[in-house]
């Protein structure tokens, strides 16, 4: 079974599987991508929450008179701040790892097209016709 017909994919509702053009490896890339990216926009969301809700809070806090107090409270509003912490943290490094990735596609995409000219360069009969040219201004051939 071709690797290409036997990986799709359920998106949207649809069946998507990669077309002749792009390479299964490619698509792969590029589905792993749009995960990577729903995810960090979640992430993003979920901090944005973590956020207000520290501020909801400290307002609290304010409110009630009990900043700087000891109790139940302080305890909560630490551990909040701990996990907002290591929310940031590794969305900073869900971040690197989208970057890396978008750049890896654009590398990979990039050496594909120079080795695509160079082989057309070296098939090509205008390429023979030179090199027997210059074998024989050279002396190479007679």
């Amino acid at each position: 079974m071709n690797a290409s017909t036997a990986l799709p994919t359920l998106i949207n509702g649809a069946h998507m599987a990669p077309t002749k053009q792009q390479s299964p490896d490619s698509w792969f890339q590029r589905e792993i991508l749009a995960k990577v990216l729903e995810v960090k926009e979640g992430m993003d969301e979920s901090l944005k929450l973590g956020r207000a809700n520290g501020e909801a809070i400290r307002s609290l806090r304010l409110e009630l008179g009990v900043d700087g107090a000891h109790g139940r409270l302080p305890q909560l509003e630490a551990a909040i701040a701990r996990m907002d912490r290591a929310q940031e943290t590794d969305h900073a490094a869900l971040l690197k790892r989208v970057e890396d990735l978008e750049t890896g596609e654009s590398v990979a995409q990039g050496k594909k097209q120079v080795v695509a000219i160079i082989i057309s360069i070296v098939c090509s009969s205008g390429f023979a016709v030179l090199a027997g040219w210059l074998a024989h201004q050279w002396g190479l051939v007679r």
